[in-house]
C-alpha cells in the first residue's frame, strides 16, 4: 500500500495478502487496555517503545520460540519443511541490526486484543479510498486472525460512495483460502496460488469465493496432482 501511495504510476493492481490494519481501533480498546493486569500493560508498553518478539529473539531466546513455534503453528505436511522454516524464520527474526517484521511490528502496528490482534497506526480503511489503483485482491486464509470482514465492509462503503458521490476508488474484492490461517502460502500454498491466479482472471466472479479446498482445484493448478 505505501509503494502504491508514493508511487502510483507504477502500480494497476494490488495484491494483498492477510492484510493487517484495515479497521480502526475500537473506542474501548484504550479502556480496556487500561483495566488489564499490570503484566500486560507492561508488554503493551514495551510495544508501543519499540520491542517486539524479535527483540526476545536477539537476546539468545530465537531458537526456543521458533521451534515452539512452528512445531505448534504449522501442520506435519510433506510440503513443510519445519527444520528449514525454524532456519528461515531464525534468521528473519535474529539476523542483522533489526528485521523487517520487528521494525514493522514496533513501527506500523499497535496493540489489539478487541476485535483484532493488532491494528494500524495509519488504518488501511483511510489510505485505500485514496489508492490510484485500478484493483485490490485481498487474500485471506479460511482461519486468519486477519478479518476478512473488515475488508469486505469497506468494498461496500467504497461501492456505495462511488454510485452516491462519483468517488474514483480502487474495486476490491476479498478470496478466502480453505485450510489456511495467516501463513496463507504456507499452509495452503497451491490454494494461495490458485486465489492469486482467480483474481487475475476473473476478479469479479472470485469475490466472495473460498478456493483451494477440493483436489479438483488442486489438479487445475498441477496436472497428475494425487
Amino acid at each position: 500500500v505505501a509503494y502504491a501511495e508514493r508511487y502510483p504510476q507504477h502500480v494497476d493492481r494490488l495484491i494483498l495478502a492477510s492484510p493487517v490494519g484495515v479497521p480502526h481501533p475500537p473506542a474501548e480498546l484504550a479502556a480496556a487496555i487500561g483495566d488489564a493486569p499490570f503484566l500486560v500493560r507492561t508488554v503493551l508498553g514495551m510495544w508501543r517503545s519499540g520491542w517486539s518478539p524479535m527483540t526476545l529473539a536477539k537476546l539468545g531466546l530465537g531458537n526456543m520460540m521458533m521451534r515452539g513455534y512452528v512445531s505448534r503453528r504449522f501442520a506435519d505436511v510433506d510440503w513443510i519443511p519445519k527444520d528449514l522454516l525454524q532456519a528461515y524464520l531464525y534468521q528473519n527474526w535474529s539476523g542483522g541490526r533489526n528485521s523487517g517484521g520487528g521494525y514493522a511490528h514496533s513501527t506500523l502496528l499497535v496493540p489489539g486484543g478487541l476485535g483484532e490482534l493488532a491494528y494500524a497506526r495509519q488504518p488501511l480503511v483511510d489510505r485505500i479510498p485514496r489508492l490510484r489503483v485500478g484493483r485490490i485482491s485481498a487474500i485471506y486464509g479460511e482461519f486468519d486472525w486477519m478479518d476478512h470482514r473488515n475488508m469486505k465492509a469497506l468494498k461496500t462503503s467504497l461501492l456505495k460512495r462511488k454510485a452516491e458521490a462519483g468517488l474514483d476508488a480502487p474495486l476490491i474484492e476479498v478470496i478466502r483460502v480453505a485450510s489456511a490461517s495467516h501463513q496463507i502460502p504456507i499452509d495452503n500454498p497451491l490454494g494461495f496460488a490458485e486465489a492469486v491466479l482467480d483474481s487475475c482472471n476473473d476478479a469479479d466472479a472470485a469475490h466472495g469465493t473460498t478456493v483451494g479446498g477440493s483436489r479438483g482445484a488442486i489438479g487445475r493448478l498441477v496436472p497428475g496432482y494425487h
